[in-house]
């Protein structure tokens, strides 16, 4: 049966689902009686579902089941159908039909992309099953071992369960009404008596107002029993719910019957709620049965075996003097601020990247391996998606990439790469074979020599250079090159008369011309063309190539090529990528590596924004040669072209977002994609659901850094369409339960795709991401003034509440998390029903809950900030299954956390800054940078997989590079709502005696702004020359001067003038909003 008519089909009885006591199982609930070793009854912890037609029963759960048997006890008195005509279904997508292979074997960059089942997509399979019908009203269906006959490639026999997320009995008919359905899996119980304190909350804010109340609530599991734990002051009832006077340390005893898989406790792993009135959470008893203590300072509680007579004050005492564990975040605190040199140098040695060759808005680009060789780009996507007969109809040969290779000396005789000037693309290349040294120049030139105004089919010709020089003083020395073309059906490459010409199905084809080589002579090998020649002492033979993006046919171009000079031609192609640089904001550090990435990566920035033909619009890919718009991603790239000043640029791309709304679907559950941003002409790519949420977001951020009205009116409509599609999508959401009180889902988007990993869930990336867009977008409708926002204003805030609420809930329900200071934390989970960690670091890592505090979402200060931030360090940066793995953990912990597995494209800096944590934000941006960052040609890879030093993915990976240089951007320039921060988290040896920083023509949200620090440390002084925003002036301006030893400022003056509105403590200088001319500051300490 297909997914859509499957799902068609399938609707969930009354609302979205029926849901047993919010999916837990409370102590009045089913059989009390259950014997130890008794298999597991999941039934009360899953979602009852029923067809439209009414032919099935079924039950489906938020997590894979290993399903061994099903029970169905069916009511007296109904005709009953034959068992044989019964089918027993389970849902699947992606299930191999196997048992879970080791993760150890795998590393966790390689699972992070696995596939998982979900409720939305799959179908149903028959199962193999054997059925006994002992009374006549009840029947047990038994899975066999699977075969091939229900999944293709399983070696028979298999596995004797079905790992799935539903099962149904399928009826030829009506179904008949049942009076109980079990559903066995590999778990059976196992007793557990737990001992619950409750005491002081290291929280402040946490506490009721009189009397504390509470109950428990057991998912996959049983409550026997509840009571006083000794003398302590607690009222328990019948029903198992205690009271207890606010205030007092006092301590409950519970016991449980928990599940337990025999291979692997991941499945069916029993949660128990606290459900307190002051203080909800939840935890899982295996961790109490294994040994642990589990102590959630903050909130106060203490959850141990029954029969451990430790107290909650006698195991905080025993933490503070006899265990010298502690959290990450903690021991940043006290460790001295991290530098990009101290970064740098605790990193492994990195495997050698390719460079990209591109111009702006061109997609005719080359890439440029290490050894030399080049790739021509004619990746089919790119090259069909707008057909030209400039270039899409001129690349004579097969495949994506056609490669040359020109037989330089090999890597390990390599010395090195660097650009011209350490940021423009003039390519420099060096080996030295015996007494020959060997250099290769290479740059990309538009084909016409015309750079005024590039088009997105225009043919492009690399400009390379070798030269080969002899430095014995007395001897000859042999040189020797190797030219070849490689792609499918290549045949040998020739090279006569200057002209190299492969054979091919399509006949000859000139590949490249070669000129200087008359030094040397030409012979044929098997697969290639050799050159040798002979070098006299200290003399040198320069060849001069040049390589088109096109197959050359037509003689006048060939002509022309035939006549370029690389010299000339290379000083007027840097001086073109000089001026693009030196008209956009401008950064100077003390680190030649930092300032040159922030010039090149403009660079990046242009190459990868596809212009469109025939028309101004531009699509912002966020990866050169495969990745396509990502709009999430786009949107890094879009706003750093607003932050450096190129609006034109970013309108130009987020003008293409409001052609396109509506005419392409994220993949999701959704009614509609009228109004949706995700559609780009075609080159839409990855189906990331975050994706409409970061479109309302720059189209609001571009308001602020413009405020162009003009744009702004002609953009409205469409934008007012944005908003109004999360609200009407959202409404799919908001049914209540049979009970009346609200689902989890309640008020959120459909269900939907997630990114790499497709599975449709209720994702917390996805609706946090649109909740910060909409507000955003709403807000910036209402700056503007439309009619439509303060409508938008009350929606989007709605929306918030629903998000929050959602969240809040699946905290409560999600079990708290160990930290390195053996304490414990509540943790969010990714998705809502999610009880513990995701599948793989993509889902728990990169798309996890550190975008509540990134987005604004959580305050700064809120507990679950810290909470989050303190569970990234300690156990998902740093992490065999959900980061990288460090050998020697206390030798590179500081160096080498802080960061993802992908290291530039997780806002983890952020909540740092929002906090003013600044040795914890420079700790993860320098930490981020050094991993992926490649000096030698000034980019960033996009992934190290699948350990540090192993560069991946698709370059120049513009998007992750420009998250990087925003954080950058924050050091110096960062708006508040209606403040201005300037030098909030310049680093302090950024400052050292003699330096200076600057950020020069910088735009904000207030206009175009310009901060130089220089510092005088050794005379006891910083100065500061601001050059004030010149458009709507802030509140106030926070000017930081941070001392390189942390010294206290002692006196301020403003233009020579005594100035006293300073806070020492946090280094602020706080200045007037509206400041009309250049403001010189010196701080003396």
């Amino acid at each position: 049966m297909a997914t859509e008519s499957v799902m068609e089909k399938t609707r969930i009885v009354v609302a979205a689902c029926v849901m047993l006591t919010c999916g837990s199982l409370r102590a009045d609930q089913g059989n009390q009686t259950t014997a130890s070793g008794e298999a597991c009854d999941i039934v009360p912890f899953g979602f009852r579902v029923s067809d439209a037609d009414g032919r099935s029963h079924g039950i489906r759960w938020a997590e894979p089941r290993k399903v061994r048997r099903v029970i169905a006890q069916f009511e007296e008195g109904q005709s009953l159908p034959e068992p044989s005509e019964v089918t027993l279904q389970y849902w699947r997508r992606t299930w191999d039909g196997k048992a879970d292979p080791v993760q150890a074997e795998r590393g966790a960059g390689g699972v992070g992309w696995d596939a998982m089942d979900d409720w939305t997509n799959g179908k149903w399979i028959d199962a193999e099953t054997s059925v006994a019908a002992d009374d006549g009203a009840t029947w047990s269906f038994s899975f066999l071992p699977i075969t091939s006959k229900e999944i293709e490639g399983v070696e028979d026999p298999g596995v004797g369960y079905r790992k799935t997320l539903w099962v149904r009995l399928l009826f030829g008919r009506t179904a008949p009404r049942l009076r109980s359905l079990r559903v066995l899996t590999e778990s059976a119980y196992q007793p557990l008596s737990v001992r619950i304190h409750f005491g002081k909350p290291a929280l402040p804010a946490i506490g009721a107002a009189s009397v504390e109340r509470g109950l428990l609530e057991v998912h996959n599991g049983r409550l026997v029993s509840v009571r006083p734990s000794g003398d302590t002051r607690i009222d328990v009832t019948d029903n198992l719910r205690w009271s207890f006077p606010a205030g007092d340390s006092t301590a409950i005893e519970a016991d449980l019957l928990v599940a337990r898989d025999p291979a692997d406790d991941r499945y069916d792993r029993t949660i128990v709620t606290v459900r307190s009135s002051a203080r909800p959470f939840s935890f899982a008893p295996d961790e109490v049965a294994r040994g642990d203590r589990i102590l959630v300072d903050d909130l106060g509680v203490l959850v141990t075996a029954a029969q451990d007579t430790i107290t909650l004050e006698g195991y905080r005492e025993a933490l503070r003097t006899g265990f010298r564990g502690r959290t990450v975040y903690d021991r940043v605190k006290d460790a001295p601020e991290q530098t990009l040199p101290g970064a740098w140098d605790d990193m492994p040695l990195k495997r050698p990247l390719w460079f990209v060759h591109g111009l702006p808005g061109d997609r005719n680009t080359i890439r440029q391996h290490p050894n030399g060789d080049v790739d021509i780009s004619a990746v089919g996507r790119w090259f069909n998606v707008q057909k030209s007969e400039r270039d899409s109809a001129r690349k004579q040969w097969k495949g994506d990439m056609l490669r040359i290779s020109f037989g330089l000396p090999d890597e390990s005789l390599r010395g090195g790469r660097r650009l011209e000037e350490g940021y423009l693309p003039l390519v420099h290349t060096w080996w030295q074979d015996g007494p020959v040294y060997y250099e290769q120049a290479t740059i990309l030139d538009a084909l016409d020599a015309d750079l005024s105004d590039i088009d997105l089919d225009d043919p492009t010709v690399l400009l390379m250079q070798i030269r080969m020089i002899n430095i014995s003083p007395t001897d000859r020395a042999p040189v020797r090159l190797r030219f070849a073309s490689h792609a499918p059906g290549e045949g040998k490459l020739t090279v006569q008369q200057g002209r190299a010409v492969a054979q091919t199905e399509q006949g000859p084809c000139l590949r490249f011309l070669i000129a200087g080589a008359d030094q040397g002579t030409f012979s044929e090998e098997p697969d290639a063309t050799a050159w040798d020649a002979s070098l006299p002492p200290g003399e040198a033979i320069t060849l001069h190539l040049c390589i088109p993006s096109i197959t050359l046919t037509d003689a006048k171009e060939i002509e022309t090529l035939q006549k370029r000079k690389f010299d000339s031609d290379a000083r007027r192609i840097c001086g073109f990528w000089q001026e693009l640089t030196a008209n956009a904001t401008q950064i100077e550090t003390p680190e030649p590596w930092i300032n040159d990435f922030y010039k090149a990566h403009l660079r990046h920035l242009l190459v990868n924004c596809f212009k469109e033909l025939d028309s101004d619009r531009l699509h912002a890919h966020v990866g050169t040669f495969y990745y396509g718009v990502y709009p999430n991603e786009s949107v890094m790239m879009i706003s750093d072209l607003d932050r450096r000043g190129l609006h034109e640029q970013a309108q130009q791309c987020l003008d293409a977002f409001l052609h396109y709304q509506g005419t392409v679907s994220m993949p999701g559950n959704f009614r509609s994609r009228e109004g949706q941003f995700y559609g780009a002409g075609g080159h839409e790519t990855g189906g990331y659901n975050k994706s409409h949420g970061y479109v309302m977001w720059n189209m609001a951020q571009h308001w602020w850094m413009t405020r162009d009205r003009a744009w702004m009116e002609k953009a409205a409509p469409k934008l007012i369409k944005a908003c109004d599609w999360v609200v009407g999508e959202r409404k799919a959401t908001m049914t209540t339960l049979k009970d009346g009180t609200k689902p989890l889902e309640y008020g959120w988007l459909p269900s939907g795709s997630l990114e790499d990993v497709t599975d449709y869930w209720y994702w917390l990336a996805t609706n946090s991401a649109t909740a910060w867009g909409f507000q955003a977008l709403a807000e910036a409708l209402a700056d503007f003034g439309h009619l439509e926002g303060a409508r938008l204003q009350k929606e989007a805030q709605a929306y918030y509440d629903d998000v929050m609420r959602g969240i809040t809930e699946s905290r409560i329900r999600c079990p708290v998390v160990r930290l390195r200071d053996a304490t414990y934390v509540p943790k969010i989970p990714s998705r809502l029903y999610e009880r513990g960690r995701a599948h793989g670091w993509l889902r728990e890592t990169l798309e996890g809950s550190l975008f509540l505090p990134a987005y604004g979402l959580l305050g700064p200060d809120a507990p679950e900030t810290e909470w989050i931030m303190k569970d990234f360090e300690d156990n998902l940066y740093i992490s065999e299954r959900y980061g990288y793995a460090i050998p020697a953990f206390e030798d590179f912990w500081f160096s080498r956390g802080g960061f993802s597995m992908q290291a530039n494209l997780l806002d983890g800096p952020l909540p740092y800054l929002w906090r003013d944590d600044i040795r914890h934000f420079l700790r993860a941006y320098f930490n981020g940078f050094a991993s992926a960052f490649y000096p030698e040609i000034r980019m960033c890879n996009e992934h190290s997989l699948p350990e540090l030093g192993y560069p991946r993915g698709d370059h120049f990976k513009s998007s992750d590079e420009a998250q990087s240089t925003y954080w950058l951007r924050l050091m110096f320039v960062r708006e508040a709502g209606p403040n201005l921060y300037l030098g909030q988290a310049i680093p302090r040896y950024w400052l050292s005696h003699g330096r200076r920083v600057s950020i020069r023509n910088a735009p904000s949200n207030f206009g175009v702004l310009s901060l130089m620090l220089e510092s005088q440390s050794n005379e006891g002084q910083i100065k500061a020359v601001v050059e004030p925003p010149g458009g709507n002036a802030p509140e106030r301006i926070f000017l930081r001067l941070r001392h390189p030893d942390g010294a206290r400022i002692k006196s301020v003056t403003v233009n020579g003038q005594p100035y006293e509105r300073f806070d020492a403590d946090k280094e602020w200088i706080i200045l007037p909003g509206k400041l009309d001319e250049r403001q010189e500051i010196v701080a003396r300490y």
